[in-house]
C-alpha cells in the first residue's frame, strides 16, 4: 500500500495512519464526528492491527531462547536443543526396622511409612525380619499407584495401541516422577502383559527394541512415548496399555534424620522402632525456566565432547538434578587424567535449615560420573563425585539507623530480607568472594535506611566485632557461602501502631 506507514504497530499510530489516508482518498472527509460510520470502521480497524501485532510480537519472542518466557516454549526448544530438563523426582531413604515379636515377619512391598513432617514413603520391595532383630529397608518418597490404565493424548477415550507411530499416553496426575514408571503391553498370549523398558531416548534404539521413553509437558502432565517402528518398537494394534508409577512431593521430601519414625497401617504391631538414621536424600522438583535456559548452552558447546574445565562444568550442569557444579582437575601425567565434579542439587530451605552441608544421593552422583566419563575425550580415566558438599557460614552484625519519618520494624524486616537475598541459593556461587561492600550496598538501597555500621562480618558465631580479612570473605573452591544469622540493632525512626 503506497504511502503507509508498515512501522504503525499500536492502535494510536494505526488509526492515524489509516486516517491520513482516508482523507488523501476523499478528501471531502473531515473525520472529526464520532458518530461517523467511516470513523467506527477506523477504529475497528486499528483496535484489531494492534491486537494482531501484540499476537505476533509474542510469537516472535517465544521462538528465541533468550527471549522466550512461556514453559511449553522453553520445553520445545529445549526438545529442539537435545536438552533434557529436571523433572520431579521423590526423594529416597533407608530406614533401620526393629521387629520385637519373637517371630519373623514380613513387610510387604508398598507399606507406607510416614515422617514427622506428613510426607509419605513406601518400599519396592518386601524385607522379612526374623524375630528380636533389627532390618534395613530402603523407602521412596510419595505415593505408589498401580496397574493404571492409559489413556491415549489424541483420544481420551482409547486406552489401548492404534498401531501408529509415535504413541504417547498420558498419565493424568501431576508430580510423577519420571525414573519410577514401568509400562506393560498386553500383547503376551491370552492378552499377558510384558514389561517395556524405560529409556532416555528413542533415538538409540532399533525397530525391534521394546522401550518407552517419559515426557513431562508444560502442565506437569507425564506422557508415555513409544517409538516409531525405527527408533523403538510400535506397541501391537489393539494392545492394553498399563502403567505403575510413584507421584512424590519433590524436594520436601528431603526430611530429616530420625524423622520416619511410623507406619500407616496397624497389621504390622511388633515393628516397634522405625527411624532413619540418615536424611531423606535425592527429592527434587521441576527445574525452573530460567534454569533450563542457562543450561541449554552448555548443552550444546559439550554435545561433540569435554575438552576444558568448563566443558565437564556444563556437562554436570546439564545433568539432571544437578543445579550448582564446579569441577577440578586431579590427575597427574603418570596416573591418567582425573576430574572430581562437585555438585548440589537445587536447596529449597538454603537460609532457613541450618546445615552445615549436603549430602548427595547417590544415584545424581552416579548419574554425573557417567554423563562426564561418556562425553570425555580420550585420556580421561576417572571421573571423582563427592558424597557431601559444605557450606561456609557468614555471621552479619550491624548496627542500622532508620530515618525519623519511617516505620522501624518495617525498615528492619526489609534489610534483614534484602541481605538474606544476597545468600538465597540462585545467588551463591563455589569458591565465591564476598565482600562486606555488598552488605553496605544492599541496606543502603532500602527505603528508609540512613545509614548503617557493619560490626561483624566473619565466618565465626558470635564474632560481633570481628570482621574477617578486612572485609572480604573468601569461600573454598568446592564449597559455598550460606547465612549464618544475621543481626540488626535498630534505632531511629517510628513505633508501629
Amino acid at each position: 500500500m503506497a504511502n503507509f506507514d508498515y512501522t504503525a504497530r499500536d492502535y494510536s499510530s494505526v488509526r492515524e495512519a489509516l486516517s491520513a489516508r482516508a482523507s488523501r482518498s476523499i478528501p471531502e472527509w473531515v473525520g472529526d464526528d464520532p458518530s461517523d460510520f467511516m470513523s467506527t470502521l477506523i477504529d475497528l480497524w486499528a483496535y484489531t492491527a494492534d491486537t494482531l501485532h501484540y499476537y505476533i510480537d509474542r510469537a516472535s519472542t517465544e521462538a528465541f531462547l533468550g527471549t522466550a518466557t512461556q514453559r511449553e516454549s522453553v520445553l520445545a526448544l529445549a526438545n529442539l536443543y537435545g536438552y533434557t530438563p529436571n523433572y520431579q523426582r521423590s526423594a529416597t531413604a533407608t530406614l533401620s526396622l526393629t521387629n520385637t515379636g519373637a517371630s519373623s515377619v514380613t513387610v510387604p512391598a508398598n507399606t507406607k511409612f510416614i515422617s514427622t513432617t506428613g510426607q509419605y514413603f513406601y518400599n519396592e520391595e518386601a524385607l522379612s525380619i526374623s524375630g528380636n532383630s533389627t532390618g534395613s529397608l530402603s523407602v521412596r518418597q510419595g505415593t505408589l499407584v498401580s496397574s493404571e490404565s492409559l489413556t491415549s493424548s489424541t483420544d481420551s477415550t482409547r486406552t489401548s495401541s492404534d498401531g501408529t507411530f509415535g504413541q504417547r499416553f498420558n498419565i493424568y496426575r501431576t508430580s510423577v516422577d519420571p525414573t519410577t514408571v514401568r509400562v506393560f503391553v498386553a500383547e503376551g498370549a491370552g492378552g499377558a502383559t510384558k514389561e517395556w523398558s524405560r529409556v532416555n531416548t528413542l533415538v538409540s534404539y532399533g525397530p525391534d527394541d521394546s522401550v518407552f521413553s517419559v515426557y513431562i509437558d508444560s502442565n506437569q502432565i507425564a506422557q508415555v512415548v513409544f517409538g516409531n517402528g525405527l527408533n523403538g518398537r510400535i506397541p501391537p494394534i489393539n494392545a492394553q496399555i498399563t502403567a505403575t508409577y510413584g507421584y512424590s512431593d519433590g524436594s520436601l521430601g528431603n526430611v530429616g534424620s530420625n524423622t520416619i519414625t511410623r507406619l500407616a497401617t496397624s497389621s504390622l504391631p511388633t515393628i516397634t522402632t522405625i527411624t532413619n538414621v540418615s536424611p531423606a536424600a535425592g527429592g527434587l522438583d521441576f527445574e525452573s525456566i530460567d534454569s533450563i535456559k542457562r543450561a541449554i548452552p552448555g548443552a550444546l558447546r559439550t554435545r561433540s565432547g569435554a575438552t576444558t574445565l568448563s566443558d565437564f562444568r556444563d556437562l554436570a550442569l546439564a545433568t539432571q538434578g544437578v543445579s550448582k557444579a564446579t569441577v577440578s582437575y586431579t590427575g597427574s601425567s603418570s596416573s591418567g587424567a582425573s576430574i572430581t565434579a562437585t555438585v548440589v542439587p537445587d536447596q529449597t530451605a538454603y537460609l532457613t535449615d541450618g546445615a552445615a552441608s549436603v549430602s548427595i544421593s547417590t544415584d545424581l552422583r552416579d548419574r554425573v560420573a557417567r554423563e562426564l566419563l561418556d562425553n570425555a575425550l580420550l585420556g580421561v580415566t576417572l571421573i571423582s563425585v563427592p558424597s557431601s558438599v559444605t557450606f561456609t557460614k557468614i555471621y552479619v552484625y550491624f548496627d542500622l539507623y532508620v530515618k525519623s519519618n519511617y516505620v522501624q520494624s518495617v525498615v528492619v524486616a526489609d534489610v534483614k530480607n534484602a541481605v538474606e537475598n544476597l545468600f538465597a541459593f540462585t545467588s551463591v556461587s563455589f569458591g565465591q568472594v564476598v565482600n562486606i561492600g555488598e552488605v553496605y550496598r544492599t541496606a543502603m538501597a532500602v527505603a528508609g535506611v540512613d545509614y548503617l555500621i557493619v560490626k561483624g562480618f566473619t565466618t565465626t558465631s558470635g564474632g560481633t566485632t570481628t570482621i574477617d580479612n578486612s572485609g572480604k570473605i573468601t569461600v573454598g573452591a568446592t564449597s559455598l557461602p550460606k547465612l549464618g544469622v544475621v543481626t540488626i540493632t535498630a534505632s531511629g525512626g517510628v513505633s508501629a501502631v
